[in-house]
């Protein structure tokens, strides 16, 4: 993809990237939940993918987060609510 037209791509997922960055997660203890870290790095993951402009459907569907129980994890619930939001929202490979 040339700069100029990578530069479009990478304006446009300004809100997304927005979005995941300040992605919040109810935590749980007793119910399981998904490891904290883990959620964190795929989240990393997805910003840095968008800004390089990449799609990242394949990133979200192919992430197996590990679940943890009897100790602090992020609602799995919310987290895949979120992430099929954003497999939605980004834009497919052009």
């Amino acid at each position: 993809m040339p700069p100029d037209e990578r530069a479009v791509v990478t304006e446009s997922y300004g809100d997304l990237v927005e979005e995941i960055t300040n992605a919040q997660f109810t935590p749980t203890r007793i119910r399981e939940g998904y490891d904290m870290g883990a959620v964190d790095d795929l989240l990393d993951g997805l910003v840095a993918a968008l800004g390089r402009g990449e799609p990242v459907a394949d990133l979200i569907e192919s992430a197996q987060l590990p679940v943890v129980a009897w100790r602090e994890g992020y609602s799995k619930v919310e987290v895949d609510a979120f992430l099929e939001r954003i497999r939605r929202s980004a834009p497919a490979p052009g």
